[in-house]
């Protein structure tokens, strides 16, 4: 595979640099050109991003600016104003599997793994990505979700992984289909004449079909095979998906979504607090990525990103004979933006392995880290599938009645973390529910000794806590959270940014383990897991139990740097994994 080639930011539409960039601006470090000359010409462009507020050392958010109590601080909580649709997971992608851990690389079996109600894609790629090169067996993939975007989303990736034949080209349609707001045309006629194709065929012949019955259809590819089980009027809603309201223009799509992203008011409060614990330059990063929406680095080019992503949007004037109303793939119900104000897709991936990613001479550019990361996933997910005998099959049913759908099938691993899909927390299907309802389709001891469910409890630790113990934790917080931050010099305000920094960086150092034992009595893990023929393995297989926690000691070789990765990232340490195995 070639070496990665990083473009010069000097690339606006009159002129465009085509060399690499290899001379980072000094004062950002986000942007790169191939030479003095670029950066002169593009510094009356880039001085925006360079020069703007948030780039200052000493930066203060509004409320302190206004000398008023935040919002996020109100008692009344504030009205959201984007829709409650999770466009992406938020907690990062794990390898479901870790085969060389515990069946073997080289298991001479088969294997069947059942993401219960898996939100976006991210865990399936990455399991898959991660799949060792010794195995040679067919590999059987169930993906269920409950929302038919998502599942959408889910079926038109995997068809564009298994249908284009340069690992880059797909691993970029796949990049924007998923994360950007705005796609090429390009992209847009690849999904219209080579994916909706699929689509169209089925419901051209399910015409006469009763409106509640399933219907399966399975297309080949070699050795892999997608099946997909729809009622009849989402395959019918699925068609409708691949275009963009030929009356949506660009500028209006991008005005609704900015009307979320960069809101002012209560959500500018909580967006602000958040860039208290980012670096100035990666403050500029998401600024412009909640401006554009383009999963890009920094200084890439935007001109060729002219279409509204259908995942979020519906039917452009090019392709308008194909429906007249469609409905879009990420923006979803117009005139809203259909994702939540906070939400960033750096939460699906792995803080410190994103951090960690050659951004070439741009080293601060965070979402060019995020852009090579996950391109770089999605090659070695493009890779393995098709080099791999598997089988995808995609379900969109409530998943307590995945074991009447799947009837006697058995999993070598039940996914039930992702947060979308967080089906263990009592806030969605419930704990013991999901124990009830899953227990049944794990692979007994007999048949496999390293079966596996995973649960993920993303609430738990602070629906554990009291007013008491919220007290007692930030008095002891502040207390190791000042060996990482510098002490406070401002002038004393009750919500004065050094004040609420410590009060984000405390959220590191609770403890833990007290509010989740707590919880689990409070739960009786051990005895509904013996209900459901279940227990909690004494050791974790599969993924940490505390895998965003810190966990080097303050003075540790490295902890300084650990601290300033998880402070600003979107886990709060407190995202509890239990794996279960049968006790048959």
């Amino acid at each position: 595979m070639p070496p990665q080639r990083f473009p010069c930011a000097n690339n606006g539409a009159d002129k465009a640099c085509n060399k690499a960039g290899r001379f980072a601006c000094k004062n950002c470090m986000v942007v790169a050109y191939c030479g003095p000359e670029c950066q002169k010409e593009h510094w009356s462009t880039h001085k925006q991003d360079c020069r703007s507020f948030y780039m200052k050392k000493h930066w203060q958010p509004g409320w302190v600016l206004e000398c008023r109590r935040p919002e996020f601080i109100n008692e009344e909580k504030s009205t959201p104003v984007g829709g409650r649709q999770y466009l992406w997971g938020n907690t990062p992608a794990i390898d479901v599997l870790q085969l060389e851990k515990n069946e073997g690389k080289r298991y001479k079996k088969d294997l069947s793994l059942l993401f219960a109600a898996s939100g976006d894609l991210r865990n399936v790629v990455k399991t898959l990505a991660c799949l060792p090169e010794a195995y040679k067996q067919t590999i059987n993939i169930t993906i269920n979700d409950w929302d038919l975007d998502v599942v959408a989303r889910n079926v038109m990736l995997i068809l564009i992984a298994l249908t284009v034949n340069d690992a880059k080209e797909a691993a970029d349609k796949m990049t924007h289909l998923w994360y950007s707001a705005s796609i090429r045309q390009s992209d847009l006629d690849y999904l219209v004449t080579k994916i909706r194709p699929f689509i169209a065929q089925v419901c051209a012949h399910i015409g006469a079909k009763p409106e509640g019955t399933p219907l399966a259809k399975t297309w080949t590819f070699g050795s892999r095979r997608v099946r997909l089980v729809l009622k009849k009027g989402s395959w019918m809603s699925l068609l409708r998906r691949f275009e963009v309201p030929g009356t949506l223009t660009l500028q209006q799509a991008r005005d609704i979504r900015v009307a979320v992203t960069l809101a002012s008011g209560a959500q500018q409060d909580f967006r602000e607090r958040h860039y208290l614990v980012r670096p100035p330059a990666h403050r500029i990063c998401e600024e412009k990525y909640r401006a554009d929406g383009l999963m890009l680095p920094f200084g890439a080019s935007r001109e060729p990103f002219t279409i509204p992503n259908p995942q979020v949007q519906g039917c452009t004037r090019s392709h308008a004979h194909v429906a007249d109303t469609i409905r879009r793939t990420i923006y979803h119900k117009a005139p809203h933006w259909p994702g939540r104000e906070m939400d960033d897709p750096l939460a699906g991936w792995e803080a410190t392995e994103v951090m960690k990613t050659n951004s070439g001479a741009a080293s601060s550019d965070l979402y060019g880290k995020m852009y090579y990361h996950i391109q770089d996933v999605f090659k070695k997910f493009h890779h393995r599938i098709r080099n791999q005998d598997v089988t995808f099959q995609l379900y969109n049913v409530n998943a307590e009645i995945l074991p009447k759908t799947l009837k006697k099938e058995r999993f070598a691993r039940i996914d039930a973390s992702t947060f979308v899909s967080n089906i263990a927390d009592k806030d969605y299907l419930g704990f013991q529910k999901t124990l009830e309802t899953l227990s049944p389709l794990l692979q007994q001891q007999a048949q496999n000794p390293h079966a596996t469910m995973l649960m993920l409890f993303i609430n738990a630790v602070g629906d554990t806590m009291v007013a008491s113990d919220q007290f007692d934790e930030v008095q002891k917080a502040a207390a190791t959270a000042h060996k990482y931050l510098p002490h406070p010099q401002e002038p004393p305000f009750e919500y004065g940014a050094e004040f609420i920094r410590f009060i984000v960086a405390g959220r590191l150092f609770r403890n833990f383990d007290m509010y989740f034992n707590r919880y689990m009595e409070a739960n009786r893990f051990m005895f509904n897991g013996f209900c459901s023929t279940m227990i909690m393995k004494d050791e974790h297989t599969i993924v940490d139990q505390w895998p965003h926690r810190l966990k080097l000691k303050v003075g540790e070789e490295g902890a300084q740097e650990e601290f300033n990765i998880r402070v600003e990232s979107m886990q709060s340490g407190d995202e509890r994994y239990v794996e279960w195995k049968s006790l048959k």
